[in-house]
């Protein structure tokens, strides 16, 4: 891998760390209908899906940061 690999690989970990972050951060913040709907779409969710999966997220904290 050379070094431009490794930078790229380390800001997207950097980036997705900080992203993790602010979704936890934002769930706190979330109000009860939006907390119903998270746990909602939570419990029918997709196999392979996951909680940082839900739509919801990309209004309040953007999208997931996408690997290099």
């Amino acid at each position: 891998m050379t070094k431009s690999q490794l930078r790229e690989r380390r800001e997207y970990h950097e980036a997705l760390l900080k992203w993790f972050e602010k979704m936890s951060e934002c769930y706190a913040q979330l109000g009860e209908q939006e907390k119903l709907s998270l746990d909602t779409w939570d419990a029918m969710r997709s196999e392979g899906q996951r909680t940082c999966d839900w739509a919801g997220w990309e209004k309040y904290i953007g999208k997931v940061p996408s690997p290099p």
